[in-house]
């Protein structure tokens, strides 16, 4: 399990037409977008996860990519929350700002 940690507005992208916006953490409830690109559509919706004492509550993303919910911290400026990521090795899964730049050095070297 990849384990990324994300503020309010960042994002993951898992493969390369999936990305995962955390749009709000409240409590033990983080609230996330996620948009599917297919072809020229995009698809988005938005789902809650929440987080309790007893269990931690899974989202699955495709029929072999899993999302947990970990733990968050709500009350610091930073407002941030941790989720795995449960994926095939085949599936890459970077933060926003990682994939960004392996595909700006994929265009420098064409």
């Amino acid at each position: 399990m990849l384990v990324l940690t994300r503020r309010k507005n960042e994002k993951i992208i898992i493969g390369n037409n999936i990305i995962l916006k955390l749009l709000d953490i409240k409590s033990n409830k983080i609230i996330v977008e996620i948009t599917r690109k297919l072809f020229i559509f995009s698809f988005t919706q938005t789902k809650e996860l929440f987080l309790k004492s007893f269990c931690k509550d899974v989202l699955k993303i495709k029929k072999n990519v899993l999302i947990t919910f970990l733990k968050y911290d709500a009350y610091r400026a930073s407002m941030q929350a941790s989720l795995g990521i449960e994926a095939p090795p085949d599936i890459p899964v970077h933060r926003l700002e990682i994939y960004q730049r392996i595909k700006q050095k994929g265009r420098k070297s064409v």
